[in-house]
């Protein structure tokens, strides 16, 4: 849903499969955090690269 540079925020939702029904449905915004410093990290590039990739096939 949204990539920052220390951040993401992204859904995640679950489907009963027989019924192809919405069972849940959450929003989680999630922070890099470097365990050295105990503070958000930059997100690295590759990570970005993935996940814009499937903000993309999700659109």
């Amino acid at each position: 849903m949204e990539i920052g540079s220390k951040s993401m925020t992204f859904r995640h939702r679950l489907i009963r499969s027989e019924e192809d029904t919405l069972a849940f449905e959450t929003v989680f915004k999630c922070v890099l955090l470097s365990l050295e410093t105990r503070r958000a990290a930059e997100i690295p590039d590759d990570v970005r690269e993935t996940a814009t990739q499937w903000m993309e096939q999700e659109a």
